[in-house]
């Protein structure tokens, strides 16, 4: 019987801890098993007269004290051949020993190489390091120019009894004295994007600690690096404008109206200095544009083109407005095909899309892999239609998205060593393989950086822009091999993968792009975002509706492929929102109006709880046919967070009660805002009834003075003086004089 024994991650020197979560998963290991072993560090590439430099760490979770431990450093003389071998010795966790026997602690080491102190026991959590350096030159490795390139490692970690109870293995890079290997290109393209679509305007709080310190914050930081080229969601550049809320907001915030007829709003500052940041590192690198947030567009693409023309109109006009905004120059737009339903259909669905570029993944390629590993560049065409491919290296780019600081130094090895790999393989063209993450990518950026320093610092690689693949001639796609070591580097027009009709799958290969319940949702999106964009043409400030524009592109975007009930859920949220936004513009609600005449005006209160003036037109309609409307009435326009009344002429046609629907509409007549209903009595013979009373009342007055003269007659007054006129003397003229 022998002690069975677990080992895990550490990062401790023999010291006691409580174990709290099991290890990561190694590179390439099947799903659920974990690396045992943790490699802390090893030399990434040797050559004669260095030194092998491996040390790691471990940790006994078994429960029981381990006793007399002993770890085996062993290595395959025999170089790797294919890259087929080099994933199958990276995904093995068998306990089975192989290979030469380099070094085992607490045993007599190999001539010129230090003692490797024995192991102590270890009790349950109790964790160690053990580092193994041996001289290159007594590993006894071949000298031969054409043998140079990946060896397989393994540290095995064994019982008292000898039985091994864990394996890690890993490589180091062989170079023979004398080989200078051939320059491999690579370029690095890194997808910079939100987690989730339009998370500035849904999961504000969210995206702002990803800029201060969580995923976005690792991604700018990597982006910043010289030889990493961008797939770059534009949305990151068009910073959502934040308006206030009222008009007391409006006040205090100091806002002025704008000259587009509303009140100012400013960017929202996290992802306003997080464009900036971009724009300016953006110099001297290869961007290609994703769609904006991200959009289905191949799923667009298999709808009719008459019910998502909206949706496209809104892509082509923010991506160009981000463009614009941003001063960032692009390599065109690119739309990447992922996932496990990629197939053909979705090939001619993307093609569709007409995009500039499409990224696909080796893996999607149909054929065996080739004995020489072409460039990261090929042709789609599906008959009708033709771009360019840019097409990532899957075990490469894998690696990168397993990558943990857990497995940083396996990974950063095994990358090496596939590079070697490739580096070697027999022919004499140029070749540039493409390293591309998956789009959700979350790195740690100290993680990858260090992956990136070892790329940078190898002498069989050498960085390139992406656009040089973007430059290359398709055409060159056969490979010309050679068995004679290359004394001269590799040159002319690159190896290319030629052109990609059909695409397999890892899953239903007769998978369609979108279902009946994703399309009815696309055209549902785009129903909203055409009587949007109609809405918004009446707004003194259009932009006032871009978050609810985003807030419908991100429903056909990445999740497009979701569940129905999903889809379904975020498009009546959404809805919900565009209700309330239409009914901020609103006709205040009367009690009741009385009509005392034939022909009168109708006021009309109209509130406006926007920061931007709109131009409305309200409308009645009437219940009984004893009243009409006079007149159209003309358009008004309202300013920001204020009222206006308007008049509506109409006519009465007979006496009585009807109800009035007050209803809103924009200049291009789309309704806006809820109806109210009011009460109306209509009594237009009042009027004349009331004329009438006034005309007989004054005639009334006028005879009842007439009768009253008559009747009193003029001989009732003071009798007058009758005779002859007096003749004044002169005495009296001259006193008047």
């Amino acid at each position: 019987m022998f002690l069975c024994a677990v080992l895990a991650v550490s990062f401790a020197v023999v010291t006691l801890a409580p174990h709290s979560s099991a290890a990561p998963a190694a590179p390439d290991s099947p799903a659920g098993q974990t690396s045992l072993l943790k490699l802390e560090k090893v030399t990434p590439a040797l050559g004669p007269g260095m030194t092998l430099d491996v040390e790691v760490s471990l940790r006994n979770i078994s429960g029981r004290t381990l006793t007399s431990p002993q770890a085996t450093l062993g290595i395959l003389d025999a170089p790797v051949r294919s890259r087929e071998e080099l994933s199958a010795w990276a995904s093995r966790t068998d306990t089975e020993e192989t290979g030469r026997k380099l070094a085992t602690t607490g045993k007599a080491p190999q001539e010129g190489a230090d003692a490797i102190p024995a192991l102590p026991n270890l009790a349950p959590d109790q964790t160690a390091k053990v580092r193994f350096t041996l001289p290159a030159d007594s590993l006894n490795l071949t000298t031969d120019a054409q043998e140079w390139g990946p060896r397989r490692l393994s540290i095995t970690l064994s019982d008292g009894a000898g039985q091994p109870l864990s394996v890690l293995r890993t490589f180091l890079v062989w170079i023979p004295s004398g080989v200078t290997p051939d320059r491999l290109s690579y370029s690095f393209l890194l997808p910079i994007t939100t987690r989730q679509a339009a998370e500035q305007i849904l999961a504000p709080d969210d995206f702002r600690q990803s800029v201060e310190g969580g995923r976005l914050h690792s991604l700018l930081t990597l982006a910043q690096r010289p030889e990493v080229d961008w797939l770059l969601d534009p949305s990151l550049l068009d910073p959502p404008l934040v308006f206030p809320k009222s008009a007391q907001a409006a006040a205090n915030s100091s806002a002025s109206p704008s000259a587009e007829g509303g009140v100012s709003a400013s960017p929202m500052r996290a992802a306003a200095d997080y464009a900036e940041k971009l724009s300016r590192v953006s110099q001297g690198r290869t961007v290609l544009l994703m769609p904006y947030q991200n959009v289905d567009l191949p799923a667009i693409a298999s709808a009719n083109p008459a019910t998502t023309a909206a949706i496209t109109a809104q892509v082509s006009e923010a991506t160009k407005r981000s463009q614009e905004e941003s001063r960032i120059h692009s390599d065109g737009s690119a739309i990447r095909l992922s996932g496990k339903n990629v197939n053909t259909k979705l090939l001619h669905a993307t093609l569709d899309a007409d995009p500039q570029t499409i990224l696909a993944s080796s893996e999607n390629l149909p054929g065996k892999e080739s004995s020489v590993t072409p460039s990261g560049i090929a042709s789609a065409n599906d008959g009708e239609h033709g771009t360019r491919m840019l097409v990532s290296d899957a075990r490469l780019s894998g690696v990168i998205n397993r990558l943990t600081p857990e497995n940083r130094v396996l990974s950063r090895q095994r990358i090496l060593a596939d590079t070697a790999l490739i580096a070697a393989q027999p022919t004499a063209q140029a070749r540039q393989i493409l390293i591309s993450p998956q789009t959700n990518f979350d790195p740690t950026s100290d993680d990858v950086s260090a992956v990136l320093d070892s790329l940078s610092g190898a002498s069989w690689l050498a960085p390139a822009r992406t656009s040089q693949l973007l430059a290359a001639d398709t055409s060159v796609n056969e490979p010309v091999t050679e068995s004679a070591a290359r004394v001269a580097p590799a040159s002319g027009p690159l190896l290319t993968r030629g052109t990609v009709r059909e695409l397999t799958s890892a899953g239903n290969a007769q998978e369609p792009v979108v279902t009946e319940n994703q399309l009815a949702t696309i055209e549902s999106v785009n129903l909203r975002l055409q009587k949007l964009a109609t809405v918004s043409s009446s707004f003194g400030q259009p932009r006032v509706s871009d978050s609810l524009v985003r807030s419908l592109l991100a429903i056909v975007g990445p999740p497009l492929r979701g569940s129905s009930d999903d889809l379904r859920n975020r498009l009546q949220e959404t809805t919900s929102q565009l209700s309330k936004f239409y009914n901020s513009v609103q006709v205040l609600p009367a009690s009741s109006y009385n009509l005392v005449s034939s022909s009168a005006g109708v006021p009309v209160t109209v509130e406006n709880n926007l920061p931007t003036s709109v131009q409305v037109r309200p409308s009645l309609k009437v219940s009984r046919p004893i009243l009409k409307i006079a007149g159209k009435v003309e358009p008004v326009t309202i300013a920001p967070y204020g009222q206006a009344t308007v008049t509506v002429p109409v006519e009465a046609l007979m006496s009585g009660k009807v109800d009035l629907t007050i209803s809103l509409a924009t200049v291009n007549d789309v309704p806006l805002g809820d109806t109210q209903t009011v009460s109306l009595v209509v009594n237009p013979e009042w009027e004349n009834t009331t004329t009438l009373v006034l005309v007989l009342g004054m005639a009334a007055l006028v005879t009842i003075g007439v009768v009253r003269a008559r009747r009193t007659r003029s001989d009732t007054r003071a009798p007058a003086e009758r005779g002859a006129e007096e003749v004044p003397d002169e005495q009296a003229r001259e006193d008047a004089r």
